[in-house]
């Protein structure tokens, strides 16, 4: 039986749980028997990508517990170079402000020809999905099964994307979401990218674990300050810990290219 099709047979059968399937492989378990897998990936409606293929991201090898297999639907060639990818994270309770630069950013970064990434959450993220699939390259990072769109609010942003860019996820078929999955679709969020940009965010929110996950990684972090009356975004106190500042998709590029020059350093 080929490899790959084990693995993929394993992560269909572990639920896509990283811990488990790592565990099994690093403990030698055995692999399914042949009629198992057979039937396993007949079940199967979406592609998928394993850490021993070619058409695997490369840069999430460098990452924090590389994904092991990856579900899709879409054109995987999206995330093979981060370099021309920009991952969009904040509030899924974003002001009217943040999601208006969210929109006025993502649009920007698709219409010249970058890729954005984004979580498919309510918020800036659904936000973030609409801009970019509408002007040009969309993807979205689930903490579902990747044929389970959540939430529901974003499942015809789901299927757009599905049809035009690149849905991925960790958790195969119908798996519900659960609070665990979260930081570890955050951590496939942050290593896609070369820049994270922050738009809105709150103190101990998933937004700050994505922005621990590419700083780990030596990506770059961009955030869009705070309005003075907003109390509750951590955006000021991330630029003044050395984020870069940036305000439109004009500092975004340069911060791509590495002459943003708003980056305030400790």
């Amino acid at each position: 039986m080929d490899p790959r099709e084990i693995l993929i047979c394993l992560a269909i059968l572990y639920e896509g749980d990283w811990k488990k399937l790592s565990d099994h492989l690093k403990n030698r378990k055995g692999s399914p028997g042949d009629e198992v897998v057979k039937e396993t990936l007949s079940k199967m409606r979406c592609k998928a990508v394993t850490i021993v293929d070619e058409e695997y991201p490369e840069i999430l090898k460098a990452g924090l517990m590389p994904p092991i297999v990856l579900f899709y639907y879409g054109d995987i060639s999206l995330v093979n170079d981060c370099s021309k990818c920009v991952t969009i994270v904040g509030s899924r309770h974003a002001s009217e402000y943040g999601l208006r630069k969210t929109r006025e950013i993502a649009s920007g970064l698709a219409q010249n020809d970058l890729t954005v990434v984004s979580g498919l959450a309510k918020g800036v993220d659904g936000a973030a999905g609409w801009a970019s699939v509408n002007y040009g390259k969309a993807v979205a990072v689930l903490g579902s099964g990747i044929d389970y769109p959540y939430p529901a609010e974003n499942a015809d942003l789901y299927r757009e994307i599905k049809k035009k860019g690149l849905i991925i996820s960790e958790y195969p078929g119908l798996i519900k979401p659960e609070q665990k999955h979260f930081p570890m679709r955050n951590r496939i969020l942050a290593t896609l990218s070369k820049a994270t940009i922050v738009t809105e965010a709150t103190p101990k929110s998933g937004t700050l674990i994505t922005v621990g996950h590419a700083l780990t990684a030596g990506m770059e972090v961009g955030v869009i300050p705070s309005r003075p009356d907003d109390v509750n975004h951590h955006g000021n106190t991330l630029i003044k810990e050395g984020a870069a500042l940036v305000e439109n998709v004009e500092d975004v590029m340069g911060l791509l290219e590495g002459t943003n020059w708003k980056i305030f350093y400790k």
